[in-house]
This record gives structure tokens, sequence and C-alpha cells, in this order.
């Protein structure tokens, strides 16, 4: 009798179907691939129905079939094996545990603003928060923003980002430099610039530094999506 063959995923790979079209997110490479709904429900089906099956099931589109099977295992987003294999090939648990009361926060800034900074990273501190954004509304002090940083650099926090005035800066270079100066610097979103730019992997991996023209008046504003900004893994 002949082995029933079935397609399966890559374990290291999430599938995420969308609207319009779907994402396969590799956790092992790091890299997000973009995909038809079709191929999700394909893969989906190609899971628990047989391969002869699902080939007669599509049998008007057999070729379409074939090249996203084929593409599937090329790319080693599934392989094909007997439903005894598929045993072996348990799917990854996206279950995690943390040690922090608080993971991320958010701290806002703003022309009006008169609490203490100092007390507000200490609270932090005391939960184990690990990762902290810093969203700056209009033109403040650069020294306080500095001043900031460097509690930061004390702190147990792991990573910052900055989102910032362009304004807030005497030269682009200041921008640039502030990386080379505090380590827990993650990510830097400039708005408000002359010019629009995105600079990943600038000194160190896991960086970025973004200038956008869009003017961020408060919170309302927020809200910077681009691919270059994802954080592949899990």
């Amino acid at each position: 009798m002949k082995n029933k063959n079935f397609l399966i995923p890559n374990a290291a790979c999430l599938f995420t179907k969308g609207a319009c079209q779907s994402s396969v997110f590799d956790t092992q490479r790091k890299v997000i691939k973009l995909i038809p709904n079709t191929l999700y429900d394909i893969i989906k089906e190609g899971e628990k129905t047989d391969l002869d099956l699902l080939f007669k099931i599509y049998n008007e589109n057999e070729d379409t079939l074939k090249e996203y099977v084929d593409f599937l295992v090329n790319e080693e987003i599934c392989f094909i094996d007997t439903e005894e294999e598929k045993k072996h090939f348990p799917k990854m648990s996206i279950g995690w545990d943390e040690a922090s009361l608080i993971t991320n926060a958010i701290l806002d800034i703003n022309t009006n603003s008169n609490y203490d900074l100092s007390h507000s990273i200490k609270i932090l501190d005391n939960v184990n928060c690990l990762h902290l954004q810093v969203r700056i509304f209009g033109i403040i002090n650069f020294a306080k923003i500095e001043y900031l940083l460097k509690l930061v650099e004390k702190s147990s926090l792991r990573t910052l980002e900055l989102i910032c005035d362009y304004n807030n800066f005497k030269s682009e270079n200041d921008i640039y430099e502030l990386p080379k100066k505090y380590n827990r610097v993650g990510n830097i979103v400039i708005y408000n610039s002359p010019f629009e730019h995105i600079d990943n992997a600038y000194m160190r991996i896991n960086y970025s530094l973004s200038f956008y023209e869009k003017n961020i008046r408060d919170d309302s504003h927020c809200g910077n999506i681009a691919p270059s900004l994802f954080c592949k893994n899990v």
C-alpha cells in the first residue's frame, strides 16, 4: 500500500493570513515572505490531506499547485513526508515566560512636562523593565534629552527607542553621535525632518535610524509602520 504524503511546515516558520495576502515568518533566518492567501490555504490543507488527493481536488489548477509545492519545498517553508514521520516534527511552542513585571514602557515628554525623570526610570528599574520608548513632542532642551539617556545607561533597561523632533538637535551629526555615546539606544525615529531616510544597522546590529518628514504633535499621530522596523525574531 502506498504511503500517504503530506506537506509538513517547517517548525521555524510561522504563518499569518491577512485580508489580501499572507505572510511566512522564518524565525531562524529572520525573514518575512509574502505569499498569496491561496497558498496559505494549500499549506493548511496539505497538512491534513494526502498530496495525491490534493492534486485531484485542484485538478483544474494542477500546474499552479505543483509550482506552489515546489516553491514551498525549495524555500524550505515545508517539506514532504509521510504521516508517520509527521509525528516527529511537532510545532514550535510560541509560549514564553518573563521574569519582569513589566517588559515594555513608554514615556511621553512635551514642552509642559515637569515630572521627575529620575524617579520614572527608578520605578521602571524596580520592576525590571527591559525596553523603553521615549516620545518627545515639540522642542525641549537638548540637555534634558541627554540627562534622560544617561539615566537609562545606568539602569537595567536593555534598549531605548527615541522618537524626537528633528529641530531638537543643532546638527544632523548630533543625532548620529547618540548611539556612539549611549549603548542602550536601539532605535531613533526623527520626525519633522527635511528629508526621509531609513538607515538600518547603522553602528551596530539591531539598530536603525529613521527620518520622516511627517510632524508628530502628540500621541495620536504616532505609529510608524515599515518592514524595515519589524523585529524578525521570537
